[in-house]
């Protein structure tokens, strides 16, 4: 079966990845690939929370750019399987922010346009933050999480942003920088 979107715990030592096996969802095995046991029965593009207690994922993957997809942003915690919707809007690709405070991913709204978001990893309200083009995506945290990077066309072609991020309620805190 395969084996797939594999991301490595903050602490080191495991792997979260989707698994086309039966039953198919998100695994979790030692960083030297034993005891693989499936901790959701959905997800995609697995994402952990910096203490490696919890994973966020999308329900669905987004294969075809153009179509609008349903898709929710889940939590789901590693020792129990305990799952927890935070975002129910066409939402994909979700990074979880270096404090733990925020997850930031994309989605797509009505007229087709990505939009790159923030919400509290409790649960809570969005904060969108890249939304001045068609397209942007795939959102990542840097290592001291005072930044969001993302792709975007919004410079005409897709490329590469960045934004600081207020980490408390989850807007942008400075101007967006290619």
């Amino acid at each position: 079966a395969d084996d797939t979107m594999p991301a490595y715990s903050p602490d080191g030592r495991s792997i979260a990845f989707r698994s086309e096996r039966t039953p198919s969802g998100i695994y979790v095995m030692g960083a030297t690939g034993e005891n693989p046991r499936r901790v959701s029965d959905i997800g995609f593009d697995p994402t952990w929370s910096p203490d490696s207690g919890s994973i966020a994922v999308a329900s669905t993957f987004q294969s075809i750019p153009s179509v609008r997809t349903q898709s929710a942003i889940w939590t789901v915690e590693v020792a129990t399987g305990e799952k927890k919707k935070l975002v129910d809007n066409y939402s994909f690709q979700p990074s979880w922010s270096a404090d733990g405070s925020r997850i930031a991913y994309w989605y797509t709204e009505n007229r087709g346009k990505r939009i790159v978001s923030t919400v509290p990893a409790e649960g809570g309200e969005s904060v969108d933050i890249a939304f001045e083009s068609n397209t942007n995506w795939n959102p990542q945290w840097s290592p001291a999480g005072n930044f969001l990077y993302y792709a975007s066309d919004r410079g005409g072609n897709t490329g590469f942003w960045r934004v600081p991020v207020d980490l408390a309620n989850g807007k942008a805190a400075g101007e967006h920088e290619s």
